[in-house]
């Protein structure tokens, strides 16, 4: 599991990644990681 982890650390600190995720064979998310902060329509 630390290659895959070290593998998507990689993938996203190239130019022009903002996310990556990771889903199962069910297409169910399993991991995601983003560098953007959620956005919520009701804080402004």
């Amino acid at each position: 599991m630390a290659e895959v982890e070290e593998t998507l650390k990689r993938i996203q600190s190239h130019k022009g990644v903002i996310g990556t995720m990771v889903v199962n064979a069910e297409g169910k998310k399993t991991n995601t990681m983003s560098q953007i902060k959620p956005f919520r329509a009701d804080s402004l």
